[in-house]
């Protein structure tokens, strides 16, 4: 706790690294569930996907002084640097895409919404009778 709940340790957490999730149902998530059951309180680990896999390219079990944490951790950051850009510009590539996506939809479903709505006024006009002129002088 003297540790993970430090506001140095949370800044650099913020400012440098993107957290992952996967269900363990999935291949990915149960070999890392898998490769971290070992793993004993307090425990800290940084993963990077680096050559193909998951790596833990950080890990720090048990207690430990805040300084030597941060700077094992900061040391890490920059070596691995590269490698955590690269999953950064993948994971804002998919954000965009997926916003993309999400807009996309959302005006084709305006449109069909819209269109619809033209369809039916088309209708009732064509179903409402016109009224027809009454020669009133004969």
């Amino acid at each position: 706790q003297d540790v993970v709940c430090t506001t140095l340790l949370k800044n650099i957490v913020e400012d440098n690294l993107l957290f992952w999730s996967c269900s363990v149902k999935k291949r990915e998530g149960r070999c890392v569930a898998e490769s971290l059951n070992k793993a004993k309180a307090p425990f800290i680990a940084l993963l990077c996907f680096k050559e193909g896999q998951m790596r833990m390219i950080y890990k720090n079990q048990g207690h430990a002084e805040i300084e030597n944490v941060i700077s094992a951790l900061t040391t890490s950051i920059v070596e691995n640097e590269p490698n955590l850009n690269l999953q950064r510009r993948d994971r804002d590539r998919t954000s965009e895409s997926t916003s993309s996506q999400l807009i996309m939809q959302e005006q084709d479903e305006a449109y069909q919404q819209s269109l619809l709505r033209d369809q039916e006024r088309s209708r009732k006009k064509k179903k409402v009778p016109t009224a027809t002129l009454v020669d009133t002088t004969a």
